[in-house]
C-alpha cells in the first residue's frame, strides 16, 4: 500500500514537469514568432528605401519602350543630366554601352571649369597652388530605338544624383504617310504633264513653262523623300543628350618660388658677367674702327704733310 503511494506521487510529479516544460517551450515559441513580426516593417522599410533610391536613379522610362504595334511609329529624344562619381571613366563607360546597343556617339565635350587659384608660401623657395576645378561633359549619343531601354538601364549604374530626365515620344506615323502620299501625287502629275507635253506638242514658251513645272515639282517630291528619310533616321536611332558632372576636385601642386631672392645670381658672378659685357663691347668698338684704316692712314699723312708744310714756311720766313 505504501509501495503503490509512492509510485502515485511520483507519477504525478513526473506529469507536472512535463506540462511546465510544455508551456515554457510555448512562451519561447510565441516570443520568437512576436519578435520576427515586429521586425518585418523595419525590414520592409529598409527594402523600400533602397527600392527608392535605385528608382531614382533609374534612367529608364516606359516612353522609351519600344512596342511594335505596325500602326505607331515612335521618334524618341532623351534630355538628361546627372551626377557621376568620375566624369573620364562614366564617359568610358557609357561610350562602351553606346557601342554594345549598336549605337554611335554624335559628339563628346569634355572639359575642366577652373572655380577659383590661389598660392600660398610653403617655404623660403617653394609655394603651393590650389586649384579648385569641375569636370564636366556635354555628350549627345544616338542608340537603335529597339535598344534605348536597354541602354538607359545601363547608364543608370553611373548615377550618383539625377537632375533631371526628360524622355519624349513622338508619333510621326501619319506624317510618314501624308509625305509618302504627296511624292506619289506629285509623280503622277509630272507623269500626266511630260505625257501631255510629248503627245500634243506646245510652243517653245509653253514647253518651257511646263518644264519649270516640271523641275518645281520635282523639287517638292525629292523635299518630301528627304523629309521621309530624315524622319525614319530618326525613328530607327533614338537621340539621347546627356550631361554628366562631378563634385569640385580640390588639386595641390608644390611649385618652385622664382621670386624668392634664393634663386638670384650672386653678386660676385654678375660683376664677372658685367666685365666681360664690357670687355666685348670694347672689342667690337676696336673691330668696327679698324674696318676705316685707309682713311685712318690717309688722314695720318695729311695731318703729316701740313705739319711738315708749316714748318718749311717759317723757316722761309
Amino acid at each position: 500500500m505504501k509501495t503503490n503511494s509512492l509510485l502515485g506521487l511520483a507519477i504525478a510529479c513526473a506529469l507536472l514537469a512535463s506540462c511546465k516544460q510544455s508551456e515554457m517551450k510555448t512562451e519561447e515559441s510565441v516570443a520568437t514568432s512576436t519578435t520576427e513580426e515586429s521586425l518585418s516593417p523595419a525590414e520592409e522599410i529598409s527594402g523600400n528605401a533602397k527600392q527608392d533610391k535605385k528608382t531614382s536613379n533609374n534612367l529608364s522610362s516606359s516612353a522609351a519602350v519600344e512596342k511594335n504595334d505596325g500602326k505607331h511609329k515612335f521618334v524618341r529624344t532623351a534630355d538628361i543630366r546627372f551626377k557621376v562619381k568620375d566624369v573620364a571613366k562614366s564617359t568610358n563607360s557609357v561610350e562602351d554601352v553606346v557601342s554594345q546597343a549598336g549605337g554611335f556617339v554624335v559628339s563628346t565635350e569634355l572639359k575642366s571649369d577652373v572655380n577659383k587659384t590661389e598660392e600660398s608660401k610653403m617655404s623660403e623657395d617653394s609655394i603651393v597652388k590650389t586649384t579648385q576645378f569641375t569636370v564636366y561633359n556635354d555628350m549627345i549619343i544616338r542608340v537603335p530605338n529597339t535598344n534605348l531601354d536597354a541602354a538607359l538601364k545601363t547608364i543608370s549604374k553611373e548615377v550618383g544624383y539625377l537632375d533631371y530626365r526628360i524622355i519624349k515620344a513622338e508619333d510621326v506615323a501619319l506624317q510618314l504617310k501624308s509625305n509618302q502620299l504627296a511624292q506619289k501625287r506629285l509623280a503622277r502629275h509630272q507623269q500626266r504633264v511630260e505625257d501631255a507635253v510629248d503627245s500634243k506638242g506646245k510652243k517653245l514658251n509653253q514647253i518651257n513653262d511646263t518644264e519649270n513645272d516640271l523641275l518645281d515639282k520635282q523639287a517638292t517630291s525629292d523635299s518630301a523623300l528627304l523629309d521621309n528619310l530624315a524622319l525614319e533616321d530618326k525613328v530607327a536611332y533614338s537621340t539621347v543628350a546627356l550631361k554628366l558632372y562631378q563634385d569640385e576636385t580640390v588639386r595641390r601642386e608644390v611649385l618652385a618660388n622664382f621670386e624668392n631672392a634664393a634663386f638670384r645670381t650672386p653678386f660676385g658672378t654678375r660683376l664677372l658677367d658685367s666685365l666681360k659685357t664690357g670687355w666685348y663691347i670694347l672689342e667690337g668698338i676696336i673691330t668696327f674702327a679698324l674696318n676705316f684704316w685707309p682713311f685712318l692712314i690717309a688722314g695720318l699723312g695729311v695731318y703729316l704733310g701740313l705739319k711738315k708744310y708749316g714748318k718749311r714756311r717759317q723757316t722761309a720766313v
